[in-house]
């Protein structure tokens, strides 16, 4: 990975420089991060590093070794009084403290040189958005128009309806979906492991998550009968390695392509809510703990390592469990 940064006439800086290079380097084949996260750890790195150059260019000042002392409060600072949120400043300051603490480990810097004490915005507790039974009803509605039968859909209905029913019914990131190939499904109807999924997530993690009997329908029929025409083949026959789900070139879908496909059938369905494929991530672990199903269970089945991560959940269903007891209950205060 190239870091584009202006070139600097502080040493210091070259320093910074230098290092990102090895660190992305690293991260890329010590850590097998994946390519969507390693852009954004160069992006962020290289905003820091464009910065670190206009305080010298633009303030004329010469960074040493103890005026580095200052930036993580300096460029804290910078970034709060921009237009970010503050999970976006929260994560430039640690992809930063993270940089500095790989300089530090590798020798790059003494150690003690860098301050590794940042100060992070205080996160604001938003509980994760997701759609209701009858908001997903209306997306199929959206779809299907006036048709009874997925079997009578075109070939990009047919595949967005397939798309809708899997992160719903499966709580798939959108990175995995647009990753899925075939050797990842079983779809034989007769074999007791028919819808299981077994997917690659982050951090190189395995996992096994299922599908619904719906989708796993809608799957069977597409790979039979409609991706073949919109990959300009005949046969159905696929090899472990191909994509199941591909775009009207017959090729590959992205992850943007993705997220457009879910916005325009939101638009359509009328449904006021900001709607991405991660709401229906956010609605299959919402509906699976309000159904009773243990938060060890939805952590396993979403890939999350910490169960910090699953138990926002909890907060959701709590709160939705608090509205109803408000609205119902004679004694509610």
């Amino acid at each position: 990975m190239s870091v584009q940064v202006a070139q600097s006439a502080s040493p210091l800086v070259a320093r910074f420089e230098s290092g990102l290079t090895d660190y992305l380097a690293h991260l890329d084949l010590q850590r097998g991060l994946s390519a969507q996260t390693l852009r954004a750890y160069q992006n962020d790195l290289n905003g820091f590093l464009s910065w670190l150059g206009q305080l010298e260019q633009e303030e004329g000042r010469r960074l040493d070794t103890d005026g580095i002392k200052t930036l993580p409060f300096e460029y804290a600072k910078t970034l709060s009084q921009q237009a970010l949120s503050r999970s976006s400043v929260s994560r430039k300051l640690s992809a930063v403290r993270m940089f500095f603490k790989y300089l530090v480990r590798e020798q790059r810097f003494e150690m003690g040189a860098l301050n590794l004490q940042f100060e992070y915005p205080k996160q604001a507790k938003t509980l994760p958005d997701f759609l209701t039974q009858p908001e997903i009803a209306r997306l199929r509605d959206a779809i299907m128009g006036k048709q009874k039968d997925f079997r009578k859909l075109d070939s990009l209905d047919l595949r967005n309806l397939l798309m809708i029913e899997l992160l719903f019914s499966s709580g798939l990131r959108v990175s995995e979906l647009a990753n899925l190939r075939r050797q990842d499904v079983v779809l034989d109807s007769s074999s007791e492991e028919a819808g299981t999924i077994r997917l690659t997530g982050k951090g190189g993690r395995e996992r096994i998550t299922f599908m619904s009997r719906q989708a796993l329908e809608l799957l069977q029929y597409y790979i039979g009968k409609v991706r073949p025409g919109m990959c300009g083949t005949t046969t159905a026959q696929l090899a472990p390695g191909d994509a199941l789900l591909v775009n009207y070139k017959g090729q590959a879908i992205n992850v943007r392509s993705i997220h457009r496909a879910i916005k325009a059938i939101a638009e359509t369905a009328g449904l006021e809510k900001a709607i991405s494929p991660h709401t229906f991530r956010h609605s299959f672990a919402t509906h699976m703990l309000n159904h009773g199903v243990d938060l060890r269970v939805v952590q396993e089945l979403l890939g999350h390592v910490s169960i910090r991560t699953t138990q926002i959940y909890t907060h959701v269903t709590t709160e939705r469990l608090k509205a109803a007891y408000l609205k119902a209950h004679p004694r509610a205060l």
